[in-house]
Formats: structure tokens, C-alpha cells, sequence
């Protein structure tokens, strides 16, 4: 089946390749609903101001998973075979238990998206007030945390396209890449008149 988060922040889910949508919120209490994500054996939800929602029936009913204040404001949730990860804006959160517990892997700041990207995970950390971002990785699930770049822009989204990396900004710096898991990046504009404030990818 397919999912839809709508501009009002109701789920739809279809199993007719869109040919019908029906609302799937029941035990959602808050609808400003930000990321979905599949881990087996169910779906995640991420809120913003009502923490992380789970369902293991094909979103019929989903349960609170919250547990901490810190993941009440959720932005991004990514996952791997056996870990679930959370941006938050207290920081980055980790579950290994389909997200009964979380545990806080790193970074205090607020972090609003996530990449998994083969057995690496790419976090953005800044600062959208002093306009000012750093991307980390690590090569353990989070254990450890090495910078790769740090730009004084705030970056928007990021995402992986077989070999090569790629993230977006939102002031003045486009669209960068990378083809060597983001030990070096190069802007990529070509073809924008004006650079152009970039929201996502994909």
C-alpha cells in the first residue's frame, strides 16, 4: 500500500495505486504529522508536538510510542535493518527496540533530517539563526560522529543516489554534491538563473 500525509496533516493510505484514498489517523492525537518511515514489522510517525505514533496493521490503529519529553518535537525518521533514528530538536535519538526506548546518540542542537545511506548515517547539525550548519557521518550506527563540512548556510534536505550524495540549501548555495561519501562536495547549479532557495529532493 501507499501512504499520504496531506497539507493539513491527515495519513490517507491507498492499496489501489491511488485509486482511493481513506484517512488512517485513528489514535493519532496529534495531526501535525512531519515523516513516515517503514520498520519492520510496522510504520512510524513522526509528530511535531505530539511525539511518535506506531502501527503494526497497516496504520488501522497506531499507538504513542512517546516516552520523553525530548521526542515530542520530531522532524525526521530514518531506519536500517534493525535501528530506528530520530531528529528531534533536542538532538539525535536511537531505538533498537521499534521504538519502545530511545536513547540520545549525539548533539543537543536541533537536527531536522536524516540520511542512512549503505551502512553509513549522514547528520546536518546548525544553527538557522547564526545561518550555519555542520554535516556529520558515522560508520558505526552513531557511535561516533566525524564532521565532513561545515557552510554557512542552513541545509534543507539530503539524499543518496546510488554512489553519489547529495544535499540542498536554502539561502545562497544551491545544491551540492558528492561521489565519495561527502569527504568532498562541489555546487552543482548549473542551469539555475537565480540560486534559488531549495526545500527538498528527490
Amino acid at each position: 500500500g501507499l501512504f499520504a500525509v496531506t497539507y493539513d496533516k491527515s495519513i490517507f493510505f491507498t492499496t489501489e495505486n491511488g485509486a482511493s484514498q481513506k484517512p488512517t489517523n485513528n489514535g493519532i492525537t496529534n495531526s501535525h504529522i512531519r515523516c513516515l518511515c517503514s520498520n519492520t514489522p510496522g510504520i512510524v510517525a513522526g509528530t511535531f508536538r505530539g511525539g511518535i505514533f506506531y502501527t503494526t496493521n497497516n496504520a488501522v490503529n497506531w499507538s504513542n510510542l512517546n516516552v520523553d519529553p525530548s521526542l515530542f518535537f520530531v522532524s525526521d525518521i530514518v531506519s536500517n535493518s534493525s535501528n530506528l533514528y530520530a531528529a528531534t530538536i533536542s538532538g539525535l535519538f536511537k531505538s533498537s527496540d521499534y521504538g519502545v526506548t530511545w536513547n540520545n546518540i549525539g548533539f543537543n542542537d536541533p537536527i531536522f533530517k536524516l540520511l542512512i545511506h549503505g551502512t553509513d548515517i549522514y547528520v546536518p547539525v546548525g544553527n538557522a539563526m547564526l545561518n550555519n550548519t555542520t554535516l556529520f557521518v558515522s560508520h558505526n550506527e552513531g557511535g561516533n560522529w566525524e564532521p565532513l563540512l561545515t557552510l554557512n548556510d542552513v541545509i534543507s534536505d539530503i539524499t543518496g543516489v546510488g554512489s553519489q550524495l547529495y544535499f540542498s540549501t536554502i539561502n545562497s548555495h544551491g545544491v551540492y554534491n558528492s561521489s565519495n561519501n561527502g569527504l568532498a562536495w562541489t555546487q552543482i547549479n548549473e542551469g539555475f538563473n537565480i540560486i534559488p532557495i531549495i526545500d527538498c529532493l528527490g
